[in-house]
């Protein structure tokens, strides 16, 4: 009877151990089974023989299937995995999920397509990984995402990069963008030809300060340094560049920050524009005005030479000196301030000198402004 009592002490025992051990892996698998109903991936698994074994709801769904029992019990490459996006037999033992098992090791792929079940297909991106029972290959687990959005991304992307390049190279304007944080620096072709460089000669910071002219070099610093610092928005200035053939190359740089989403400063555009013909005119017409102004300075006769609004812009010396203004210089002063008695018919010529020639008033218009002069023998 001890026996028998024992016995059954032991028996309840194991079958109470045993009800524990079943009881934890069925919370067990509805805790896995939970997960897999409730993510938004979609998984199924396969056995050795490509047959579906599972599937979640959210395969289902991307699948375009309304149950499982579309689905379990088939072999899933040739359900929805097997041809090509440009509709080609896909061969089973080519396919990647296949092999995870066969080679046991796992594998991800992103440049393949899943079809529906509609016969439609869409972009896939998976994860495949082999089941083993001890050494033994019995199946895989498969996780994938429909990721049509993302390449709808990536080519809108595509598209608007090509349009930037695109608009990039072609501008007459010089054009770079420099990295704040490093010292990569990308130039279009037309900012490469005012520079006389190539495209490999162009990729550092440290080629602008080489090709800046030294006399500028310091200036341009001090002024780039705020604009680095994201303590000013925008820069412009005129200076020289010095090309590698040594010849000299004014530009006018219109420079400006960009930041990123949360207001870093990231990148700084540069905008260039060849002005070396204006600075060129400029200089001619500072050195004809000079050689204008010597001759009136010179001349043994009374001239002078006024603007619109009579203010003098020349004056010989003799002028000087017969209307007793002496040595003074009398530029940018007007001649009615000077001569306050000054008749009015001389007013009035100059008024009509305005519009036509005069005797002893010549009239010359110029862009923006006009010039008289007034001589008398």
């Amino acid at each position: 009877m001890l026996i028998l009592a024992l016995t059954a002490l032991l028996l309840g025992a194991i079958i109470g151990e045993r009800k524990k051990a079943e009881q934890r892996f069925a919370d067990e698998e509805a805790r896995v089974r939970l997960i897999l109903e409730s993510t938004a991936e979609g998984i199924y698994g396969i056995d050795q023989t490509v047959v579906c074994t599972f599937i979640n709801p959210a395969a289902l769904r991307i699948l375009g299937f309304t149950s499982r029992d579309q689905v379990l019990g088939l072999n899933c490459h040739l359900l929805f995995h097997h041809s090509h996006a440009d509709g080609r037999t896909f061969p089973m033992q080519e396919c990647q999920i296949v092999r995870a098992f066969r080679t046991r090791k796992g594998t991800h792929c992103d440049d393949e397509v899943f079809w529906r079940s509609d016969g439609s297909s869409f972009p896939v991106e998976y994860w495949s990984h082999p089941l083993l029972r001890g050494d033994e290959a019995i199946g895989s687990v498969v996780t994938f995402l429909d990721i049509s959005q993302r390449r709808s991304f990536e080519s809108a992307i595509r598209e608007s990069e090509q349009k930037f390049r695109a608009v990039f190279e072609g501008a007459q304007l010089g054009i770079a963008v420099a990295e704040i944080t490093s010292d990569q620096i990308t130039v279009n072709s037309a900012y490469r030809s005012m520079l006389g460089c190539t495209t490999e000669e162009m990729i550092s910071l440290r080629t602008f300060d080489e090709l800046t002219h030294p006399d500028d070099l310091e200036r341009d610093r001090k002024a780039y340094q705020p604009l680095s610092r994201g303590e000013i928005e925008r820069l412009h200035s005129e200076k020289r560049y010095l090309r590698r053939d040594a010849r000299v190359v004014w530009a006018s740089v219109e420079l400006s920050l960009l930041r990123d989403a949360t207001g870093i400063p990231q990148y700084i555009l540069g905008l260039a524009a060849d002005i070396t013909e204006r600075k060129h005119a400029e200089e001619e017409l500072r050195a004809s005005e000079r050689q204008l102004r010597a001759f009136i300075e010179d001349a043994p006769v009374c001239v002078a030479m006024f603007d619109r609004e009579m203010r003098y812009l020349a004056a010989s010396r003799r002028w000087s000196t017969d209307y007793g203004f002496g040595h003074a210089d009398l530029t940018g002063l007007c001649l009615y301030d000077l001569i306050p008695g000054l008749p009015e018919k001389w007013r009035e010529s100059h008024r009509r000198g305005y519009g036509r020639r005069e005797e002893n008033c010549i009239w010359a218009r110029t862009s923006g402004f006009g010039l008289m002069a007034l001589s008398s023998g």
